[in-house]
């Protein structure tokens, strides 16, 4: 009241031109000070309606108008929970406005025990608007709590909020557990939903994370900052919680999540925010359990940990990240992995994960498995490593045990290592390959229709038409019927020219797969020399499997034309097989 008081005298006795407000009453030129205005009316400066000072005033509610001092040694807390009781209150109270909490600009306003901003729920409007203006929410809080917890509310804006966790060695009882703690209280409700993180800055000494969401979905994270100076291993910077994998608690409301039990967490947008761990073997970031999250343009530093992100699942249909698209830049000094596939399953599996890292700088691995992982499921995977710092880093730790499909882009060609059961494309360096492994029961064509493709590997494969140019190398392992074809299209094809359109190389290795080229009546057209596989007599196939085979042998001894053939020679001349043995022709 006395800020009111002084601010009434100050506009009713400086006129208009500075002020932004003029007294209705022309005979008000002072007011004694302690003198209560709030009933006073004023007029905005090019408004046209006057109001009470005090309806003026009430738009916002401001920590100070409730005693908060906010110098850094004054205990605030409990002038700051007054405050956001009343902006609670008056949120409930209105059915369009919304409502503002704010802080003094530029200042640091001590807390020592949670602040509440639970129980914040409704539709889009009204917002609950958090205005920071810069200023530190420095918590001196007991160890295992947050600074702030807002778990169950939904739709606050966070505009420009600081939150500070003080180190442990500064005070009794800490660190906090937590910066800024949001999300859902159950399997089944929406809190933690629609909330815009603008400008978040929360950063200090937390004994888990400095910003946690569990599972709190169609979220946004605009520019936020979250930084961890615990020196602890298991702690993190930014965790994104899809099951309660960490056993969260409140203070103020009940949470029924149970522990790594997934539940639904959609659509949260992360981009250009950073999160580090600045003293510690700690890992900037965690993710579990999420779908359809978009995160772009962030950054990641660890001082001493060796890994990145680590990506976790928990069992059930929504325990593993789906439609993850993860453009996240890691740093630091001991970094040796980016991505962590953790459990508490023993078996992860990521479907449609799209990672891209401008700059590579770990040292070992991009994927790796952590202890008690067997191995990993990547399916519809984006990989897009542009430049590789570490020549010596692979992409995973231990090729044998994932299995992959997808499309990957390396610059570094010996950074990939193939997994032993991956299909799809892979660009080295501007080298293209596709690799497909269809299986026996594949019921559609693949038809890659273009040119200059480099490679294309076939396992397994039960039916492949090509069509279009230049594809250089075509291995066949397994069974099945492949067909070259030349042309633009299949409808009216009559011929083949080896010259034009045909593979350089068809290799079936040791398998039995028939290589067909034409079909029907159509003739076949070769542009150069055919070249037939050369035998000795003794050693040309068995005849009754080859029957209308063609060879060639190098030492025939007097042949004649479809003769019996006779080794021993150094006649080499072509042979055919009826069926019943191979002869001279």
């Amino acid at each position: 009241m006395k800020r009111l008081l002084f601010l009434a005298a100050f506009l009713l006795s400086a006129g208009t031109a500075d002020a932004g407000l003029r007294a209705t009453s022309s005979t008000a030129s002072t007011v004694a000070p302690g003198t209560d205005v709030s009933n006073a009316n004023a007029t905005a400066t090019g408004g046209s309606a006057s109001r009470t000072l005090a309806d003026r005033f009430a738009e916002v509610v401001n920590v100070k108008d409730y005693g908060a001092k906010c110098d850094g040694t004054t205990d605030d807390t409990t002038s700051i929970a007054a405050a956001i009781t009343a902006a609670k209150a008056k949120w409930s109270a209105v059915s369009s406005n919304s409502v503002v909490l704010r802080f003094p600009s530029g200042s640091k306003c001590l807390v020592t025990s949670t602040l509440n901003l639970t129980g914040i729920t409704g539709d889009e409007s009204p917002r609950f608007i958090v205005e920071g203006n810069g200023t530190d929410i420095f918590g001196q809080i007991a160890a295992g709590s947050p600074v702030v917890d807002a778990l169950g509310s939904s739709k606050i804006v966070w505009k420009s909020v600081r939150i500070v966790g003080d180190a442990a060695a500064n005070y009794v009882g800490g660190p906090a557990k937590i910066g800024l703690l949001t999300g859902a209280l159950s399997t089944s409700d929406v809190g933690g939903s629609w909330m815009l993180f603008d400008d978040l800055n929360v950063r200090g000494d937390f004994s888990l994370a400095s910003c946690y969401n569990l599972s709190g979905e169609q979220s946004t994270w605009r520019n936020a900052s979250c930084i961890n100076s615990n020196s602890g291993s298991s702690v993190y910077a930014f965790v994104q919680d899809g099951f309660n994998h960490f056993n969260i608690t409140s203070a103020f409301v009940t949470e029924t999540i149970p522990v790594d039990t997934p539940r639904s967490f959609n659509g949260d947008l992360v981009e250009g925010s950073k999160f580090w761990i600045t003293n510690g073997t700690g890992t900037p970031v965690w993710i579990g359990g999420t779908r359809g999250h978009n995160w772009f343009s962030n950054y990641a530093f660890t001082s001493s940990g060796t890994v990145c992100a680590k990506l976790s699942q928990a069992t059930g249909s929504n325990g593993f990240n789906r439609n993850l698209r993860l453009d996240l830049h890691c740093e630091g000094a001991s970094l040796a992995t980016e991505l962590l596939l953790t459990g508490p399953f023993a078996t992860p599996t990521l479907t449609r994960m799209d990672f891209s890292d401008a700059v590579l700088q770990a040292t070992t691995n991009l994927f790796a498995l952590d202890t008690g992982v067997t191995s990993a499921n990547l399916q519809s995977l984006r990989i897009s490593i542009p430049t590789v710092t570490n020549v010596g880093v692979t992409a995973f730790d231990t090729p044998a045990n994932y299995t992959v499909n997808g499309e990957v882009y390396f610059n570094n060609a010996a950074s990939w290592v193939q997994p032993a059961n991956f299909s799809g494309r892979t660009n080295l360096n501007g080298a293209e390959t596709i690799v497909s492994a269809l299986g026996s029961a594949a019921s559609a064509a693949i038809q890659p229709i273009g040119k200059a493709t480099t490679g294309i590997y076939f396992t397994n494969a039960n039916q492949i038409d090509f069509i279009g140019n230049a594809v250089h190398a075509i291995n066949i392992n397994g069974s099945g019927l492949v067909s070259i074809l030349a042309g633009e299209s299949v409808a009216g094809l009559t011929t083949i020219n080896a010259n034009n359109n045909a593979a350089t190389s068809i290799n079936t290795g040791t398998s039995t797969s028939n290589v067909n080229i034409g079909g029907g009546n159509n003739q076949v057209i070769f542009g150069s020399v055919v070249i037939l596989k050369n035998y000795t007599v003794a050693t040309l196939p068995s005849c009754s499997s080859n029957t209308y085979g063609f060879a060639a042998v190098s030492d025939a001894t007097a042949p004649t034309y479809n003769g019996a053939l006779t080794g021993g020679g150094a006649v080499k001349v072509p042979v055919f097989c009826d069926g019943t043995s191979w002869t001279s022709h």
